[in-house]
């Protein structure tokens, strides 16, 4: 073996994990999150809400909310309703990487009532995603249907590169 060479430049952040919160987000149509907050990261826009992968690999993706509405519910919803909070790759084609369901709550009491009411609460997702450089991920709210104001609040999005796949 030769001599040592001299240590090369710092890279760029790869094995440093993405970790981002935003406060509160109202929502009555399908959106993207955006304006979030985080320590400055190569790969993350706090703007937009996206993230730009830098390096082919899998990567551990986690997110997390509180769904509140901001009046009380006061119709039923249809049957085809079913909100969500989705992690997706946008581009180069949208694709679902991991969903959290919003709750529904059925009450069918035959001859007195049915109802269908959204049910207030923690929302969380995990998933291990396989992507490649120049994949861009965001955190989107899926309305499906839903038209009623609901806020998303205490956000947290973490994207961490698990190292080149073998």
């Amino acid at each position: 073996t030769g001599t040592t060479g001299t240590t090369g430049a710092t890279g760029p952040g790869l094995a440093t994990p993405l970790s981002a919160t935003m406060a509160s987000q109202s929502f009555t149509t399908t959106s993207t999150l955006f304006n979030w907050t985080a320590q400055p990261h190569p790969a993350f826009n706090p703007v937009t809400g996206n993230y730009t992968v830098m390096q082919t690999g899998p990567y551990l993706i986690t997110f997390s909310t509180q769904l509140t509405l901001l009046s009380a519910q006061t119709i039923s919803l249809g049957s085809s309703v079913n909100p969500a909070v989705e992690v997706r790759r946008i581009l180069p084609t949208a694709t679902t990487l991991a969903t959290a369901k919003v709750g529904i709550l059925d009450v069918n009491v035959v001859l007195v009532l049915t109802l269908r009411a959204l049910v207030q609460g923690q929302l969380s997702t995990t998933a291990v995603a396989q992507l490649n450089a120049g994949d861009v991920v965001s955190v989107n709210y899926i309305a499906n249907g839903l038209t009623l104001n609901v806020n998303l609040q205490n956000s947290n999005l973490s994207i961490f590169y698990l190292g080149a796949t073998p």
